[in-house]
């Protein structure tokens, strides 16, 4: 498979709502297979975009738990890294901040 079909492939199960967690736990669980499978800096420097469907500091960390190590190693792609676990985690604080007022909206919608 051609590296932009394969990352394509991968971020179309990481974005997609049905299959989000099965995608998400398939990277984590195969990331450093992936970053060796011979794509180079292509899907090294993408596949952090992939984990930003993820909200919440606890996603966050757990994804860092995983991959962050490697990642550092690698020194590739570690600022667009960097910026998806901020986003991950700003995501979170937002849903705990608006979630009483997003309900109270949808509630008054129906």
């Amino acid at each position: 498979m051609r590296s932009y079909d394969r990352i394509g492939l991968i971020f179309g199960v990481a974005g997609n709502a049905g299959t989000r967690d099965l995608g998400i736990d398939w990277i984590l669980a195969n990331y450093d297979k992936l970053l060796a499978g011979g794509d180079g800096i292509f899907i090294t420097s993408r596949l952090p975009q992939a984990l930003a469907v993820q909200c919440g500091a606890d996603q966050a960390d757990r994804i860092d738990a995983k991959v962050g190590a490697s990642i550092r190693k690698a020194n590739v792609g570690l600022l667009n890294y960097q910026r998806t676990l901020e986003s991950i985690r700003h995501c979170g604080v937002l849903r705990q901040a608006k979630s009483a007022e997003i309900d109270t909206a949808l509630a008054n919608a129906k």
